[in-house]
Protein backbone atom coordinates (compact mmCIF):
# COMPACT_ATOMS: atom_id res chain seq x y z
CA UNK A 1 0.00 0.00 0.00
CA UNK A 2 2.81 2.39 0.85
CA UNK A 3 4.72 1.59 -2.29
CA UNK A 4 1.71 2.34 -4.49
CA UNK A 5 0.90 5.69 -2.80
CA UNK A 6 4.49 6.89 -2.87
CA UNK A 7 4.82 7.18 -6.66
CA UNK A 8 1.55 9.16 -6.94
CA UNK A 9 2.70 11.58 -4.23
CA UNK A 10 6.05 12.07 -5.88
CA UNK A 11 4.41 12.57 -9.29
CA UNK A 12 2.01 15.20 -7.87
CA UNK A 13 4.93 16.90 -6.11
CA UNK A 14 6.87 16.83 -9.38
CA UNK A 15 3.82 18.20 -11.18
CA UNK A 16 3.50 21.01 -8.59
CA UNK A 17 7.19 21.75 -9.00
CA UNK A 18 6.77 21.77 -12.80
CA UNK A 19 3.79 24.16 -12.48
CA UNK A 20 5.75 26.55 -10.30
CA UNK A 21 8.69 26.37 -12.71
CA UNK A 22 6.36 27.09 -15.62
CA UNK A 23 4.83 30.02 -13.75
CA UNK A 24 8.28 31.39 -12.93
CA UNK A 25 9.37 30.96 -16.56
CA UNK A 26 6.27 32.85 -17.71
CA UNK A 27 7.00 35.69 -15.27
CA UNK A 28 10.59 35.87 -16.47
CA UNK A 29 9.39 35.94 -20.10
CA UNK A 30 7.03 38.84 -19.30
CA UNK A 31 9.75 40.67 -17.41
CA UNK A 32 12.13 40.37 -20.37
CA UNK A 33 9.56 41.20 -23.07
CA UNK A 34 7.56 43.94 -21.34
CA UNK A 35 9.34 47.22 -22.08
CA UNK A 36 8.14 48.86 -18.87
CA UNK A 37 9.28 45.98 -16.64
CA UNK A 38 12.59 45.47 -18.41
CA UNK A 39 13.52 49.15 -18.25
CA UNK A 40 13.62 49.39 -22.06
CA UNK A 41 10.43 51.46 -22.44
CA UNK A 42 10.46 54.34 -24.84
CA UNK A 43 9.27 57.76 -23.77
CA UNK A 44 5.97 57.32 -25.62
CA UNK A 45 5.29 53.95 -23.96
CA UNK A 46 6.04 55.44 -20.58
CA UNK A 47 3.81 58.45 -21.29
CA UNK A 48 0.98 56.17 -22.38
CA UNK A 49 1.23 54.25 -19.13
CA UNK A 50 1.31 57.47 -17.12
CA UNK A 51 -1.74 58.80 -19.00
CA UNK A 52 -3.68 55.65 -18.14
CA UNK A 53 -2.67 55.95 -14.51
CA UNK A 54 -3.53 59.65 -14.35
CA UNK A 55 -6.90 59.04 -16.01
CA UNK A 56 -7.74 56.47 -13.37
CA UNK A 57 -7.19 59.00 -10.55
CA UNK A 58 -8.78 62.01 -12.24
CA UNK A 59 -11.04 63.86 -9.78
CA UNK A 60 -9.65 62.13 -6.68
CA UNK A 61 -8.86 65.39 -4.88
CA UNK A 62 -12.43 66.63 -5.19
CA UNK A 63 -13.77 63.22 -4.19
CA UNK A 64 -11.67 63.28 -1.03
CA UNK A 65 -13.04 66.71 -0.10
CA UNK A 66 -16.58 65.50 -0.85
CA UNK A 67 -16.34 62.99 1.98
CA UNK A 68 -17.35 65.94 4.15
CA UNK A 69 -20.90 65.81 2.73
CA UNK A 70 -22.20 63.11 5.14
CA UNK A 71 -20.39 64.80 8.04
CA UNK A 72 -22.18 68.06 7.29
CA UNK A 73 -25.49 66.22 6.87
CA UNK A 74 -25.28 64.37 10.21
CA UNK A 75 -24.01 67.44 12.07
CA UNK A 76 -26.92 69.56 10.82
CA UNK A 77 -29.37 66.74 11.59
CA UNK A 78 -28.10 66.23 15.15
CA UNK A 79 -27.90 69.95 15.93
CA UNK A 80 -31.45 70.55 14.67
CA UNK A 81 -32.66 67.42 16.46
CA UNK A 82 -31.23 68.68 19.76
CA UNK A 83 -32.91 72.05 19.23
CA UNK A 84 -36.26 70.44 18.43
CA UNK A 85 -36.18 68.08 21.40
CA UNK A 86 -34.77 70.67 23.81
CA UNK A 87 -32.10 70.12 26.44
CA UNK A 88 -34.43 68.77 29.15
CA UNK A 89 -36.99 66.99 26.98
CA UNK A 90 -38.45 63.66 28.08
CA UNK A 91 -38.80 62.62 24.45
CA UNK A 92 -35.74 60.79 23.15
CA UNK A 93 -36.68 60.46 19.51
CA UNK A 94 -38.47 62.43 16.81
CA UNK A 95 -41.68 61.43 15.09
CA UNK A 96 -41.28 59.82 11.69
CA UNK A 97 -42.53 62.92 9.88
CA UNK A 98 -40.22 65.21 11.89
CA UNK A 99 -37.22 62.94 11.26
CA UNK A 100 -38.07 62.80 7.53
CA UNK A 101 -38.36 66.59 7.29
CA UNK A 102 -35.21 67.17 9.32
CA UNK A 103 -33.30 64.61 7.24
CA UNK A 104 -34.42 66.33 4.04
CA UNK A 105 -33.33 69.71 5.41
CA UNK A 106 -29.94 68.38 6.59
CA UNK A 107 -29.18 66.72 3.26
CA UNK A 108 -30.25 69.86 1.39
CA UNK A 109 -27.79 71.95 3.42
CA UNK A 110 -24.96 69.45 2.89
CA UNK A 111 -25.67 69.26 -0.84
CA UNK A 112 -25.84 73.05 -1.24
CA UNK A 113 -22.49 73.42 0.52
CA UNK A 114 -20.65 70.71 -1.42
CA UNK A 115 -22.33 70.83 -4.85
CA UNK A 116 -19.78 73.20 -6.46
CA UNK A 117 -17.15 70.55 -5.71
CA UNK A 118 -19.36 67.83 -7.19
CA UNK A 119 -19.68 69.89 -10.36
CA UNK A 120 -15.92 70.52 -10.51
CA UNK A 121 -15.21 66.80 -10.01
CA UNK A 122 -17.53 65.91 -12.87
CA UNK A 123 -15.88 68.52 -15.09
CA UNK A 124 -12.43 67.12 -14.26
CA UNK A 125 -13.49 63.54 -14.96
CA UNK A 126 -15.19 64.52 -18.21
CA UNK A 127 -12.28 66.66 -19.42
CA UNK A 128 -10.34 65.64 -22.49
CA UNK A 129 -7.13 63.74 -22.02
CA UNK A 130 -4.26 66.00 -21.07
CA UNK A 131 -0.59 65.68 -21.79
CA UNK A 132 0.83 64.02 -18.68
CA UNK A 133 4.41 63.97 -19.95
CA UNK A 134 4.64 67.67 -20.66
CA UNK A 135 6.66 70.03 -18.52
CA UNK A 136 3.46 71.21 -16.87
CA UNK A 137 2.99 69.34 -13.56
CA UNK A 138 0.23 68.65 -12.56
CA UNK A 139 -1.84 69.12 -15.71
CA UNK A 140 -3.98 72.23 -15.31
CA UNK A 141 -7.21 70.71 -16.55
CA UNK A 142 -7.16 68.08 -13.80
CA UNK A 143 -6.68 70.62 -10.99
CA UNK A 144 -9.66 71.27 -8.72
CA UNK A 145 -8.83 74.97 -8.56
CA UNK A 146 -8.59 75.19 -12.35
CA UNK A 147 -11.95 73.43 -12.79
CA UNK A 148 -13.66 75.78 -10.32
CA UNK A 149 -12.04 78.78 -12.02
CA UNK A 150 -13.19 77.61 -15.47
CA UNK A 151 -16.76 77.12 -14.27
CA UNK A 152 -16.81 80.60 -12.78
CA UNK A 153 -15.14 82.17 -15.82
CA UNK A 154 -17.51 80.61 -18.35
CA UNK A 155 -20.80 80.42 -16.42
CA UNK A 156 -20.48 82.70 -13.38
CA UNK A 157 -21.90 81.81 -9.97
CA UNK A 158 -24.96 80.01 -11.38
CA UNK A 159 -22.59 77.58 -13.10
CA UNK A 160 -21.55 76.16 -9.74
CA UNK A 161 -25.12 74.96 -9.19
CA UNK A 162 -25.97 73.76 -12.69
CA UNK A 163 -27.82 70.44 -12.32
CA UNK A 164 -28.50 70.95 -8.62
CA UNK A 165 -32.20 70.13 -8.94
CA UNK A 166 -31.62 66.58 -10.07
CA UNK A 167 -28.96 66.04 -7.41
CA UNK A 168 -31.26 67.36 -4.67
CA UNK A 169 -34.13 65.18 -5.83
CA UNK A 170 -31.96 62.09 -5.78
CA UNK A 171 -30.01 62.71 -2.59
CA UNK A 172 -32.60 64.41 -0.39
CA UNK A 173 -35.31 61.79 -0.76
CA UNK A 174 -33.00 58.87 -0.01
CA UNK A 175 -31.34 60.61 2.96
CA UNK A 176 -34.65 61.77 4.43
CA UNK A 177 -36.13 58.29 4.16
CA UNK A 178 -33.03 56.72 5.70
CA UNK A 179 -33.00 59.11 8.65
CA UNK A 180 -36.75 58.73 9.21
CA UNK A 181 -36.39 54.94 9.37
CA UNK A 182 -33.30 55.21 11.60
CA UNK A 183 -35.03 57.56 14.03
Amino acid sequence: LQASSSPSLSSSAAKGNTDSQALEAEREHKRKNDPLLSGQASRSQLCTSLRKLAKMYRGLGAAMILTTNPAIQYTVFEQMRQRMLGPQADITSLSTLSAFSLGAFAKSVATLVTYPLVRAKVMIQASKETEVCSSETPPKSTSLYFALHQIFKTEGYPGFYKGLGAQLLKAVLSAALMLAIKE
